[in-house]
């Protein structure tokens, strides 16, 4: 008998994948145990195994879906009423908070084995994810800022900005001074605009 609260019917894949993203929230992926999660979320051990014959299958899987939450949340910045360079900011600021409300997930997803997973269709979506950011660099370079510098090396210099700010947060090598909130974060994503 199945335990109240847990999973009862529908799509076995998707659940085992939202236990697994929610459970990245705290744990690190080398950390995830498929049976685990099968077993809190109220099925066999064994169920997990029609869908992800392989534990390198079902971690692939969750990069999927994370890139997908990942491109979700950089484009769901709305424009910013005072432009483009503002909008840009405020991507970035999206790009750190991204990580730092999905801390395993997005060091899973910038992994060395994270991206040895990755499907095409993976790749193609992070590619999407950076292609975000690129975009709005263009847009604000279009209405004057850094308007000489070539777009491709600007995109790539923005994304190893934010990556690396996102990064050394996550470590706790990066802190917030005593009095600045979160409003800090968004100044330190925004500070390469502002150059």
């Amino acid at each position: 008998m199945m335990k109240e609260g847990t999973y009862h019917h529908g799509d076995l894949r998707e659940a085992l994948l939202q236990q697994a993203l929610k459970d990245l929230e705290t744990t690190p992926a080398h950390e995830l145990s498929v049976r685990d999660i099968a077993q809190r979320i109220g099925v066999s051990k064994a169920a997990p195994y029609r869908h992800f014959p392989t534990r390198l299958d079902f971690l692939a899987a969750i990069c999927q879906k994370g890139f997908g939450s990942f491109l979700v949340a950089l484009k769901s910045v709305p424009a910013h009423p005072k432009g483009p360079a503002k909008t840009l900011r405020s991507i970035a600021a999206a790009y750190i908070d991204f990580a730092w409300r999905n801390p395993w997930l997005y060091r899973l997803l910038f992994s060395a084995e994270g991206l040895q997973l990755a499907s095409e269709s993976t790749k193609t979506t992070g590619k999407e994810c950076f292609r975000v950011l690129e975009e709005a660099a263009k847009e604000a370079q279009m209405a004057g800022w850094r308007s000489n510098d070539d777009p491709a090396w600007l995109a790539s210099a923005l994304w190893a900005h934010v990556h690396g700010v996102a990064m050394l947060r996550l470590e706790g090598l990066l802190a917030s001074p005593q009095g600045r909130g979160d409003t800090y974060w968004e100044d330190l994503a925004g500070a390469m605009v502002e150059i």
